[in-house]
């Protein structure tokens, strides 16, 4: 998170219901940030849509939708090669594109 409290949150746009996934994330951090403690102190959070490995270094988060990893996978393995190698960094998406 950057100096300004701004959380940017990403979700990996290449297939299944990202576009759902973003409206509810933006419904949610709009009923949050309402709140008191911890989440008060975030003044803004941005989601956006992932869709390559440079927009990922742009995020402090990042969502993977859907249930159809092995497919996502052999997807990024045959079209973004640099992405998948970037999520691989990330112990937890690691796991779900293994």
């Amino acid at each position: 998170m950057d100096l300004q409290n701004i959380l940017s949150v990403g979700v990996l746009a290449l297939q299944g219901g990202f576009s759902e996934h973003i409206s509810h994330l933006r419904r949610a951090i709009e009923l949050i940030s309402n709140q008191n403690g911890f989440w008060s102190k975030i003044k803004m959070a941005n989601v956006v849509e992932v869709k390559s490995a440079r927009e990922l270094e742009n995020v402090d988060g990042i969502i993977i939708p859907g249930g159809e990893t092995t497919a996502m996978s052999i997807f990024l393995e045959k079209n973004d090669s640099e992405l998948l190698k970037a999520l691989r960094k990330n112990p937890c998406s690691e796991l779900v594109l293994e």
